[in-house]
């Protein structure tokens, strides 16, 4: 096949795509799929991770499959989506790698196990968090606990940012009123 008739055939592809056509996502998803798995492997290190970005990457592309144009390839297109989400993905595991306190496991002046204490605080965050509101629990999970940006938190919520922001805001007042009132 030529590089002309390949081309016509992965744009005629994406048109069913982005038509909707069940079967046609299905051929996209089983020709590219591993070849992105494969690429998203060298670039980020959980094998659950490397699952949900190329999986994103796939539904990405059929929501956006009116914007691929035929002069380029359709791997280069999915590749480039891919390697922007493999980015973000990675800032975002980066970012819970650092939000974890470091402990060390000496004793304190007092004779408490610091391990304890940080122990109960996490019991007491818990704790806290259990009390938030429902709208505020969840961007407090998507921001803090999973990593999001507050951009992302906003996208994946279906929100404003400046709602996300003001919830934030709400949540760690509470949280820190919670844990003068235990302490």
């Amino acid at each position: 096949m030529s590089a002309k008739a390949a081309r016509i055939r992965e744009w005629s592809l994406m048109v069913r795509v982005g038509q909707g056509c069940n079967e046609s996502f299905e051929q996209l998803y089983n020709d590219y799929h591993p070849r992105l798995v494969r690429f998203l492997s060298r670039r980020l290190s959980d094998s659950h991770t490397i699952e949900s970005v190329a999986s994103d990457t796939l539904m990405t592309a059929r929501d956006k499959a009116d914007q691929f144009f035929a002069n380029s390839q359709l791997s280069t297109w999915l590749f480039g989506i891919a390697a922007r989400k493999a980015m973000r993905a990675g800032e975002r595991e980066n970012r819970r790698q650092h939000a974890i306190p470091q402990v060390t496991l000496n004793n304190s002046v007092n004779g408490t196990n610091q391990v304890s204490r940080v122990r109960e605080l996490g019991d007491l965050l818990k704790a806290g968090l259990g009390r938030l509101p429902e709208p505020q629990k969840r961007v407090v999970s998507l921001h803090l606990i999973e990593g999001y940006s507050l951009a992302e938190t906003a996208e994946k919520l279906d929100l404003p940012l400046s709602t996300v922001k003001n919830w934030m805001f709400q949540a760690r007042k509470r949280l820190k009123l919670q844990l003068q009132q235990i302490a």
